[in-house]
């Protein structure tokens, strides 16, 4: 039995993911997880060091764990037109984010997404860093001219004589038309593969039972929702983990490109190759549906087929011409007479990995259209099974 250890902040959305673990109503053979907390620009610097087999880290931060870790297809936090905020005291003049330009804006931590997006949003401004719970308070206090908020206080800055200058996941989405990447999971590549697998399945299924058991993900959730009342824990869990949780896809894949993309366009972020550990095969981490896979014999029927051999007839009466007459038979259509196999068995073959490979290159959208602006953070996406 091998142990892992799981790192993730003490926050009501990382624990809502956790859930599914936690409470063992997910188990993986052969490995059993341990869990860490770490507020995230500390899992960042831990990272950095390989402290962690599994970790939460900011976007912002993989150019520089990319040698390290690879990330999950799930387990993502995205604001999808939200996310970190610009606040002021209620009292200040400041209107817009123009007029920050130059000023000091507390931040909670260098290599946080929220940083980033800052430095993306407002070049020139001189960052302070400090603890992401005293951010808000060092701005009261006039310690610097504003603060970026994350976490729960995106929800209570009015309550803390706070006023919002912009809310940078909103400025995103209206520029780009894509959520905005703030957090994700990744795991050690030196791990073994099948370990790596395990876990990405492990850790996918822990966030879809909590989805499908939310009231006690969230009793669970309240632990560490500092301070938060259940209707406000609830509505930062639903703002950070739903579908983009559950799985990227493409287009969660197109918002870390382009958010990174831009980072390295800035020189903001070295160039590094985006790689994803898949939790089954090639692009997806749902588990399997069906009993089996086609073997050798079932794959190479298509070319069989092609070249002319038909399928035997089956014994009995046939309930489906389409699948079961052979090529030349008359008055059906041409795709009938191929005697193409079931959806299902279509389906598994498309979604199955040639065989041999350990990689799947995924070409980027940027090849087939004209590649928007920080397109060019990486030569290709790699999906490792």
């Amino acid at each position: 039995m091998q142990t892992l250890r799981v790192a993730h902040s003490p926050d009501s959305d990382d624990a809502f993911m956790y859930f599914g673990l936690a409470s063992g109503a997910v188990r993986a053979d052969g490995v059993q997880f341990e869990q860490a907390l770490s507020d995230i620009e500390s899992a960042n610097a831990a990272a950095r060091e390989g402290r962690y087999d599994l970790t939460a880290i900011s976007v912002g931060a993989y150019p520089h764990l990319a040698d390290r870790y690879l990330l999950l297809d799930s387990g993502a936090s995205f604001g999808d037109g939200y996310g970190p905020t610009v606040v002021v005291p209620e009292g200040a003049t400041v209107t817009s984010l123009e007029a920050l330009a130059g000023k000091r804006i507390a931040i909670p931590g260098l290599r946080t997404s929220a940083a980033l997006a800052l430095r993306l949003a407002l070049p020139e401004h001189e960052p302070v860093v400090m603890d992401f719970k005293a951010v808000g308070a060092a701005a009261k206090r006039g310690e610097v001219d504003a603060a970026l908020v994350i976490h729960e206080g995106q929800l209570t800055a009015a309550e803390e004589g706070l006023r919002v200058v912009q809310d940078l996941g909103k400025v995103w989405k209206a520029r780009t038309g894509l959520p905005l990447p703030l957090g994700m999971n990744a795991i050690r590549r030196d791990l073994p593969a099948d370990v790596r697998r395990t876990a990405a399945r492990a850790w996918r299924a822990s966030i879809e039972y909590g989805l499908a058991h939310r009231r006690e993900a969230l009793d669970y959730a309240m632990s560490f929702a500092r301070g938060l009342d259940r209707a406000k824990a609830d509505t930062f869990v639903g703002m950070y983990v739903n579908e983009w949780t559950r799985e990227l896809g493409p287009r969660g894949r197109e918002a870390v490109e382009r958010f990174l993309g831009e980072a390295f366009d800035r020189g903001l972020a070295p160039r590094v190759k985006i790689e994803y550990q898949g939790a089954e095969f090639a692009g997806r981490t749902r588990p399997r549906h069906g009993t089996s896979q086609p073997g050798p014999r079932a794959r190479r029927g298509g070319a069989r087929r092609r070249r002319g051999r038909a399928r035997p007839a089956p014994p009995g009466p046939v309930p489906d011409p389409a699948r079961h007459l052979p090529r030349h038979a008359p008055g059906l259509p041409r795709r009938a007479r191929r005697g193409r196999p079931p959806a299902e068995a279509r389906a598994r073959r498309a979604a199955r990995p040639a065989r041999g490979r350990r990689l799947l290159v995924v070409r980027l959208a940027a090849r087939r259209r004209r590649a928007p602006r920080g397109a060019g953070v990486a030569e290709r996406v790699i999906v490792h099974q």
